[in-house]
């Protein structure tokens, strides 16, 4: 159900939105976005390094558009590293200045009971 809602969203023809994919997830492998996050540096334009992950949330550099950045955030789990790094990106579309979105995510919190 999670995917085939995403595919609608993403196959739509007539887009007023910017599409970010995660080049690590097959099923999103032929959607149409115009930007990639991942780990794979051949399918991603944002790439994820090694992530580290502590008892108070995560760290990982990335790199994108030749720049090499360090995230920290207080948000538990590796599995929310493709939502920072998308994150990333979203902000980055608009014209957010990136260590603005960095010292926002270093600070952000999920909901309470999350």
């Amino acid at each position: 159900m999670y995917y085939a809602e995403k595919e609608k969203l993403l196959r739509r023809a007539h887009k007023k939105t910017h599409a970010i994919g995660n080049a690590d997830d097959n099923h999103q492998a032929d959607f149409s976005c115009q930007i990639w996050y991942g780990k794979n540096p051949k399918m991603s334009d944002l790439v994820i390094g090694e992530v580290l992950e502590h008892p108070d949330g995560l760290e990982f550099d990335f790199s994108y558009q030749s720049q090499s950045y360090h995230l920290v955030s207080p948000i538990l789990g590796v599995h929310h590293t493709e939502i920072l790094a998308g994150s990333f990106l979203i902000a980055k579309e608009m014209n957010i200045p990136p260590l603005d979105i960095l010292s926002y995510l270093r600070h952000i919190h999920l909901p309470h009971a999350r």
